[in-house]
């Protein structure tokens, strides 16, 4: 709220405190959907490795020599 009395004491015109407004609900709306792709994106790794057979580690034959 302080912001916005801010920037109509400077000379912005209502109808520019307006589009403003709306540009920073538009940007809060898309920064929300972002998170909540990442969050299903990363959540759905983790389930991807778990249905993967496991594969075993390789070791080295040893050899011996007499």
């Amino acid at each position: 709220m302080i912001p916005v009395v801010g920037l109509a004491f400077a000379g912005l015109s209502s109808g520019t405190l307006a589009l403003l407004a709306s540009l920073s609900g538009a940007a809060t709306l898309l920064i929300f959907l972002a998170l909540a792709e990442a969050v299903v994106i990363l959540g759905w790794q983790p389930g991807e490795a778990r249905g993967a057979p496991a594969t075993p580690a390789r070791t080295p034959a040893r050899r011996t020599t007499l």
